[in-house]
C-alpha cells in the first residue's frame, strides 16, 4: 500500500487536478490509517467534483471517524440532496446521531435507510441491522440489540462485525460457548482476523481453557507485537489465571507503551500494576523460626496456675464448703 501511495502522490504532483489520482490516494491513506491524509484528498476532490456522490459518502465516513460531526453531517446531507435514495448516506447520518446520543432520531433514520436498501444488497442490509443493534446497546436494551445482530447475520452470514457484536453480547451475558461460536465463524471466513482471535481467547478463558487462550494471544502478538487489546487481555490472563502475576508486569507495561492515550484499558492496567507492586513492596511476615528466636518457644515455658482471683473474690471457696 505504501508503494501504491507513493505512485499516486507522484501522479498528483504531475496532475494535481486528476480526480482518479485524488480518489486512489485517499483510499491508500485510509488503508494506512492516515485519516487526515484521506480526508484532505477527498475534500479536494469534492471541491473539484461536487456531484461525486461516492467521494462525498467516503468523506462523510472519514469525518465521522475523526469526530467532526457537523462536517460529516454536511457531507451526508449533500449526498442526500443529489441521491435521496442513498441508504449509505442515511447510515452515516444515523451513526452521527447515535454518537450524539440522539437515539430516537437515529432510530428513525435507520428505519428509512432499511426501507431504501435494495433487495440484492445483502451486506448493506446487514450493516444497517448491525447499526440498529449498536443503537439498542447504547439505549441499554440488550435483548433488542441481540435480535438486531441476529437479523444482520441472517441478512449476510459473512458480515463479520455482526458476529463480533453478537459475540460481545453473549460474552457479557456469560455465555462463553455461544460467544466462541460467533468468533469462530469470523475466523472460519478470515483466519487472519486478529480482533476475532483476541475475542475468542477471552471466550476460551471464560470456559476455563487457559492454555488455549494463551496460545491465541501469543499468535496475535506474533503477528502484531503492539496489539493493545491482546497485550492487555494476555496480561490479565497471566495475572489472574496462570499464576504469573509478577511476570505479567512486563505485559501490562508493554500494553501501556502501545495503547493509545484514550484507550479505556489504561486505567485497568495501571490498577493491576499498582496492586502487584504494592504487594511486592510489602514486608514479608516472619516465619516460625525467626519468631521463636525473637520471642521464645511458648511450648517450652512452664505453665503456672496463679488461681482465679475473680472466683475467690466472689466467695467461691465458701460456697464449696457449704456444699460439703
Amino acid at each position: 500500500v505504501e508503494d501504491a501511495l507513493a505512485s499516486f502522490e507522484a501522479a498528483l504532483a504531475i496532475q494535481p487536478a486528476s480526480d482518479d489520482a485524488l480518489r486512489a490516494a485517499a483510499e491508500a491513506h485510509w488503508a494506512l490509517g492516515d485519516e487526515r491524509g484521506a480526508s484532505d484528498r477527498l475534500e479536494r476532490l469534492v471541491r473539484r467534483a461536487p456531484d461525486d456522490v461516492g467521494a462525498r459518502v467516503s468523506l462523510a465516513v472519514i469525518l465521522r471517524a475523526q469526530e467532526r460531526w457537523d462536517d460529516a453531517l454536511e457531507q451526508a446531507r449533500e449526498v442526500l440532496v443529489r441521491a435521496p435514495e442513498s441508504a449509505t448516506a442515511l447510515l452515516v447520518v444515523a451513526r452521527i446521531y447515535r454518537a450524539r446520543d440522539a437515539y430516537d432520531v437515529a432510530k428513525l433514520v435507520l428505519q428509512k435507510a432499511l426501507a431504501l436498501v435494495p433487495e440484492d444488497e445483502a451486506m448493506l442490509r446487514a450493516e444497517v441491522y448491525d447499526e440498529q443493534g449498536l443503537l439498542e446497546l447504547a439505549r441499554g436494551d440488550t435483548q433488542a440489540a441481540f435480535e438486531a445482530f441476529g437479523q444482520a447475520i441472517t441478512a449476510d452470514a459473512s458480515f463479520a462485525p455482526a458476529h463480533m457484536n453478537m459475540g460481545s453480547v453473549l460474552l457479557n451475558a456469560g455465555d462463553f460457548s455461544g460467544a466462541r461460536a460467533q468468533y469462530e465463524a469470523v475466523l472460519d471466513a478470515d483466519a487472519g482476523n486478529l480482533e476475532a482471535k483476541v475475542a475468542l481467547a477471552i471466550a476460551r478463558r471464560g470456559e476455563g481453557d487457559h492454555r488455549v487462550a494463551r496460545r491465541l494471544y501469543r499468535e496475535v502478538l506474533q503477528e502484531d507485537p503492539a496489539h493493545p487489546d491482546a497485550l492487555l487481555d494476555y496480561a490479565i490472563l497471566r495475572a489472574d489465571f496462570l499464576d504469573e502475576r509478577e511476570a505479567s508486569v512486563e505485559t501490562f507495561e508493554a500494553f501501556l507503551a502501545a495503547a493509545p492515550r484514550r484507550h479505556p484499558g489504561r486505567a485497568v492496567a495501571e490498577r493491576y500494576l499498582a496492586e502487584i507492586r504494592a504487594f511486592a513492596d510489602a514486608p514479608e511476615p516472619p516465619d516460625d523460626e525467626s519468631w521463636v528466636e525473637e520471642n521464645g518457644d511458648p511450648a517450652e515455658e512452664e505453665w503456672v496456675d496463679e488461681g482465679d482471683e475473680s472466683w475467690d473474690d466472689a466467695g467461691g471457696d465458701e460456697e464449696w464448703e457449704d456444699l460439703e
